[in-house]
C-alpha cells in the first residue's frame, strides 16, 4: 500500500511538471511573438480582426430574425438584452480585470464564448429560444471593449504612441467585412453567417493574448454622484451622449430591416454600414490633433 501511494504521488509530481513546463513553453512562445510584433502592429491587429469579425454577423442579425418571423417587438427585445446585460457586467467584469491582472485573459474567454454563442444561434427558431442565447451573448460581449481599449489605450500612452491610428483599422476592417460578406450572405443566404463568424474570432482571441498586460490599476477613491451635476459642461456633454446614443442605436438595429422592407438585400445594407464606418476613419486618425488645437 505504501508502495503504490508512492507511486500515484511520483506519477502525480511527473504530471504536474509536465503541465507546467507545457504551460511554460506556451508563455514563452507567445511572448516572443508579442517581442516580434511591434504595439503599434499589435493593437491595431486586434480592431481589425475584432470589428471585422462582428461586421460578419452584427449588420445582418435583426434581419435575419426578420426571415425567422419575428415581430418588429420581439426584434426590440432582444436588441434591448445587450445595453440591459452591459449595465449589469461591464463594470464588475473589466474592474475584476484591472484589479487582478487578468484583462488579456478575461478578454480572450469572452471573445471565445462570443465565439460558441454566435454558432449556436444558428439552431434557435422561436423568440423564447433566442432570448437565452442572446442573454449569454451580451454577458460575454459586455467587456470586450471596455478591456480591449483599456489594454491597448494604456499601452499608447506609456508607449508614445497615437491610439487613432490604431483604432482607425477597426473601421477599416468593419466596412471591408460589412460590404465583402453582405454580398456573399445576398448570394448564398444566412445559413454559413453563423460558422463563418464564430471562426472569425478565432485570430481575434489569439491577437487578444498578444496585448501587453501592463501594471495593475491604481485604486482611487470614487467621488459622489451628485459631483456631476455641478459640471455644466459635463452634464451638457452626458445629455448629448445620451440622445445621440439612443438615434445611433435606433440607426444600427432597424436601418438593414428597413432597407429590406423597402426591398434592398444583404449587399445594400452592407454597402450602407460600410458608407459609415468609412466616415469614422478621418476621425480616428486625425481626432488627436483636432483635440490638442481646441
Amino acid at each position: 500500500s505504501s508502495a503504490s501511494h508512492k507511486i500515484a504521488l511520483y506519477a502525480c509530481c511527473q504530471y504536474n511538471d509536465k503541465k507546467s513546463s507545457m504551460r511554460d513553453a506556451q508563455m514563452t512562445k507567445t511572448q516572443s511573438v508579442r517581442h516580434t510584433l511591434s504595439p503599434m502592429f499589435r493593437g491595431a491587429l486586434f480592431y481589425l480582426f475584432f470589428f471585422g469579425s462582428m461586421a460578419i454577423f452584427g449588420p445582418f442579425i435583426n434581419v435575419y430574425y426578420i426571415e425567422l418571423g419575428l415581430t418588429g417587438r420581439q426584434v426590440g427585445i432582444l436588441i434591448a438584452i445587450s445595453p440591459l446585460v452591459t449595465l449589469l457586467f461591464a463594470t464588475p467584469l473589466s474592474a475584476l480585470a484591472d484589479r487582478r491582472r487578468w484583462r488579456g485573459r478575461i478578454l480572450q474567454v469572452a471573445l471565445a464564448g462570443i465565439a460558441l454563442t454566435i454558432f449556436l444561434l444558428r439552431f434557435p427558431r422561436t423568440f423564447l429560444t433566442l432570448v437565452p442565447l442572446c442573454v449569454l451573448m451580451a454577458i460575454f460581449s459586455s467587456p470586450i471593449l471596455s478591456i480591449a481599449d483599456s489594454l491597448i489605450a494604456r499601452m499608447a500612452n506609456r508607449r508614445g504612441l497615437n491610439y487613432g491610428s490604431m483604432r482607425l483599422w477597426g473601421s477599416m476592417g468593419f466596412a471591408s467585412s460589412a460590404l465583402i460578406f453582405g454580398a456573399l450572405w445576398q448570394r448564398f443566404g444566412f445559413a454559413p453567417m453563423f460558422v463563418v463568424g464564430s471562426l472569425a474570432l478565432v485570430p481575434v482571441i489569439w491577437v487578444a493574448g498578444l496585448q501587453e498586460e501592463g501594471p495593475i490599476a491604481q485604486q482611487r477613491a470614487r467621488p459622489p454622484i451628485s459631483d456631476l451635476t455641478r459640471d455644466l459642461g459635463l452634464v451638457m456633454i452626458l445629455v448629448a451622449t445620451f440622445f445621440v446614443g439612443i438615434s445611433t442605436s435606433l440607426a444600427i438595429s432597424f436601418e438593414g430591416i428597413y432597407m429590406r422592407y423597402l426591398g434592398g438585400g444583404q449587399l445594400l445594407i452592407g454597402a450602407f454600414i460600410s458608407a459609415s464606418a468609412f466616415s469614422e476613419i478621418l476621425t480616428m486618425r486625425y481626432g488627436t490633433r483636432i483635440a490638442e488645437r481646441l
